[in-house]
């Protein structure tokens, strides 16, 4: 009885060494945690105004599309390319 009341302190101790262990990393972690988190913040940012743009953008297309005008086809195109080129670079795009 005396050796398994042994074993099972000395498991506990293991265990308790381990969340120990554990805790001290997530608490190391938690500065890269918290910028990882602003950074999101920023990208979903970006992302809501970028989806406002392509909703509008789309409108206009179902629109131009509706009217088959080679006109506003011509300079919904153009600003897309320009939409792409804002966000890719101008790193030899070409749109077909």
């Amino acid at each position: 009885m005396l050796l398994v009341k042994y074993v099972f302190i000395t498991v506990v101790d293991i265990v308790v060494c381990q969340v120990s262990a554990m805790q001290a990393e997530l608490e190391a972690l938690q500065p890269q945690l918290i910028q990882a988190g602003k950074e999101v913040d920023e990208i979903m940012v970006i992302i809501e105004k970028d989806s406002v743009e392509v909703a509008k953008k789309e409108k206009v297309s179902r629109a131009v599309k509706k009217k088959q005008d080679p006109r506003l086809l011509y300079q919904l195109g153009n600003a897309t390319e320009g939409c792409i080129r804002k966000h890719l670079g101008n790193a030899h795009l070409q749109l077909y």
